[in-house]
């Protein structure tokens, strides 16, 4: 064990050999100094790498990293949609046939005319009272274009009922679209239906034409 005078006399003589380096002529430095300098300066030189190009470099790679991580979750995201694609080209080609019945069902031009002689023939056989028959003007919009027919039968309640059912087996798309049922005369009833037929978009200077037959109630 070194004694406390014997460090005292070695921290001496490293002082006093320190002060005696001339700092200005490298030359004269003793090795361990020389060596001391070499790796405070490599030290230095590291450091200063690190801030300027190593440091900035590995916060690209940390970015690279989120992203191919994102980049994996989103391909395995997508491997799943893929994996279903084919149930849902199935589905869609469902649907479109499913679409393109329905579009078959759309009134044209030419079956105006039908539809209103059918429902006058309906009231007919039903023996029903026509007191209101009114086509409204024809809302052009699109996909389809509308047609809202206003009709007012009286009779009884069970061939009102026949009327009705009459309209739902229509071989176009017409809807009740509202309704109103009220009292008559003689224990009859009244019947107002709004009806709401779907129709192919025609040119805008196409005019519907109310048959001759059917006489519009103003």
């Amino acid at each position: 064990m070194i004694s406390t005078s014997r460090l005292f006399i070695r921290l001496q003589a490293f002082r006093s050999a320190f002060e005696q380096i001339d700092l200005e002529s490298s030359q004269t430095w003793p090795a361990w100094l020389r060596n001391l300098a070499c790796l405070a300066m490599f030290a230095l030189v590291a450091g200063l790498l690190w801030l300027v190009w190593l440091a900035p470099l590995r916060a690209e790679r940390r970015q690279a990293d989120q992203r191919q991580g994102q980049l994996r979750s989103d391909f395995r995201a997508k491997l799943v949609r893929v994996a279903a694609l084919p149930v849902l080209q199935e589905r869609q080609h469902t649907l479109r046939q499913h679409l393109q019945g329905l579009e078959s069902q759309l009134l044209a031009a030419q079956d105006m005319q039908a539809l209103l002689s059918d429902l006058s023939q309906f009231g007919r056989e039903r023996q029903l009272t026509v007191e209101l028959f009114r086509p409204a003007e024809l809302q052009r919009q699109l996909p389809y274009s509308q047609q809202r027919i206003t009709l007012r039968v009286t009779g009884r309640y069970a061939d009102l009922l026949d009327f009705a059912a009459d309209i739902a087996v229509l071989p176009w798309l017409v809807s009740v679209a509202s309704f109103t049922l009220a009292p008559a005369k003689e224990g009859a009833l009244s019947l107002e239906l709004l009806l709401r037929a779907l129709r192919q978009v025609e040119p805008p200077g196409f005019l519907a034409l109310t048959p001759p037959s059917l006489k519009a109630v103003p």
